[in-house]
């Protein structure tokens, strides 16, 4: 697939994506486009047989009035969901998510070389972005701050490497090039006139170096991202002041 500067995918109740972009050269997920379906999300699991058996609600009400996994735990269930049992294991911390553990995986480069995702308390992995970032807005409920949407969602948007949400100033002021950093803001949260909140926030990573992330999330619970490269943010300010 032709590398798009630009992606945009849409998440109800369940979803599976068509494909994915690989080797395009990016650090985020991208894809081809959205396929939804009634019953199907996309997972690698590691859960108990019960747990696979229950329907999804009951699950997810299982899931948050339980613990999320240790790192031990965590550790094992990536490393059996994504068939890399030497991988580096890494856990976000410093989040409140009922019920979730957020990781990375550094994996071997013939592998793909990195992986990020969720574990639920039962030890279910949701390692595709779509999936992994749907629940992390459920976790977090409908008063979900700016500040924890950009760490979590952001921190979840690398694929091939991993990403860097500005969501503090301390973040933001590692974005080194001044024209670029003027541009960049703190995470904000808005709510439109049909009740939808939009989340906007800024990402580091290398190829490409910078870029927004709008993530709109439905009165129903539907959600949406859609992000904006640098370099398409420059090139349309300068269209504008050459008009």
């Amino acid at each position: 697939m032709a590398p798009s500067n630009r992606w945009r995918f849409g998440l109800v109740a369940a979803l599976t994506w068509a494909a994915f972009a690989a080797g395009c050269g990016g650090c985020r997920h991208r894809t081809d486009g959205a396929t939804e379906t009634g019953e199907t999300s996309e997972r690698t699991t590691s859960g108990t047989p019960e747990s696979r058996d229950k329907p999804a609600d009951a699950v997810r009400r299982g899931h948050e009035e339980r613990e999320p996994m240790d790192q031990q735990a965590v550790t094992k269930a990536v490393r059996a969901a994504i068939g890399a049992p030497t991988a580096e294991v890494t856990v976000l911390e410093g989040v409140n998510l009922p019920g979730l553990s957020v990781y990375s995986a550094q994996i071997s480069a013939s592998r793909g070389g990195y992986s990020t995702g969720v574990v639920t308390a039962a030890g279910e992995v949701f390692s595709k972005f779509p999936e992994s970032a749907r629940r992390v807005m459920d976790a977090l409920g409908p008063d979900a701050g700016a500040v924890p949407v950009a760490r979590v969602v952001g921190f979840l948007e690398g694929s091939v490497d991993p990403t860097y949400p500005a969501y503090n100033q301390v973040e933001l002021d590692k974005i080194l090039k001044p024209a670029w950093r003027s541009r960049a803001a703190l995470p904000t949260v808005s709510k439109a006139a049909d009740g939808t909140r939009v989340y906007e926030y800024w990402v580091r990573c290398g190829e490409p170096p910078l870029w927004r992330t709008r993530l709109s999330v439905a009165p129903g619970g539907g959600v949406s991202i859609s992000t904006d490269d640098i370099w398409d943010i420059e090139a349309d300010e300068d269209d504008e002041d050459g008009e």
